[in-house]
């Protein structure tokens, strides 16, 4: 019986107007005009029960960055590095933007996002890195046997550390890498490589 009221109720509003146009007996055309009100009724308190949806709970800074990267792949917020910060600047890992206030040759240490890794064929085995962080980016030099020693840590992670020798030649800053150790990050980023 409920299904045929609710079949009913659904074609209401197209009997009543057929019924209105052929000149149908008014008391019939009362009887449809009466469901197609009732089904107009219901679709609106349907309607109503909907716009009731339960709230969803609200997302930290964190997972609105890790939602940014899954679907586009960048951050519209903060940068990742951000919220690796704290524990790297007890480590003595600078930023990309701290690098400007070393002179060359320094042992340093630097830490980003694997932005870009590029395997030049005239580099004749050098591999150069792009690392973003929070307040820019860091280019970073290797070496061909630093890069065998360390070519798991990058295939691993989409974060490195990197550990070298500042070069400040001719207004470029860039990071000879020594050592490279992986940073496991809380969302999965995907480098562009260059061969």
């Amino acid at each position: 019986m409920r299904r045929i009221l609710a079949l009913l109720l659904t074609v209401a509003p197209f009997v009543a107007a057929a019924m209105a146009a052929l000149s149908v007996r008014r008391d019939f055309r009362m009887v449809w005009m009466a469901l197609a009100i009732l089904a107009a009724e219901g679709y609106a308190a349907r309607r109503r029960r909907q716009a009731d949806a339960p709230a969803l709970p609200v997302l930290t800074e964190q997972e609105r960055v890790a939602l940014d990267y899954r679907i586009t792949g960048i951050p519209t917020g903060p940068q990742i590095m951000r919220f690796y910060r704290a524990d790297l600047d007890r480590r003595g890992v600078l930023t990309a933007a701290g690098l400007a206030g070393h002179s060359h040759g320094a042992a340093v240490r630097i830490a980003g996002a694997v932005v870009v890794k590029q395997h030049p064929e005239t580099a004749k085995g050098h591999v150069f890195l792009s690392l973003e962080d929070e307040t820019g980016m860091s280019n970073v030099i290797i070496r061909p046997a630093t890069y065998r020693q360390h070519k798991r840590v990058l295939d691993a992670n989409a974060a490195v550390v990197v550990t070298g020798t500042l070069q400040a030649v001719d207004g470029v800053i860039s990071v000879l890498a020594m050592r490279l150790d992986g940073l496991a990050l809380f969302v999965k980023i995907a480098a562009r490589e260059w061969q």
